[in-house]
């Protein structure tokens, strides 16, 4: 994310993609790591919707990354924290 901050004056109003994008790699990372399908999934959400960005209008980007950010994070929680808990009681 310093990158994005560092290069603002270069990107513009294209922040928003280059988060969505960094986040979406960290997400697939963190899929990977623990072996989870449904973080997997939402690292490719995440890097699917930082492509869809660019061509979003600037305005509809705190909407875009909101829906996004209940797919990508909300969701993999807490089917995570279900499976966590179905496990170990």
């Amino acid at each position: 994310m310093l990158v994005a901050f560092g290069f603002s004056s270069a990107l513009q109003d294209h922040l928003t993609p280059i988060i969505l994008l960094l986040l979406g790699i960290a997400t697939a990372v963190a899929g990977s790591f623990i072996r989870s399908r449904m973080l997997l999934f939402s690292g490719i959400v995440l890097n699917l919707s930082a492509y869809a960005a660019f061509f979003v209008p600037w305005k509809q980007h705190p909407l875009l990354m909101g829906m996004v950010s209940l797919v990508a994070f909300l969701l993999p929680g807490l089917l995570l924290h279900y499976k966590h808990k179905r496990q170990h009681v």
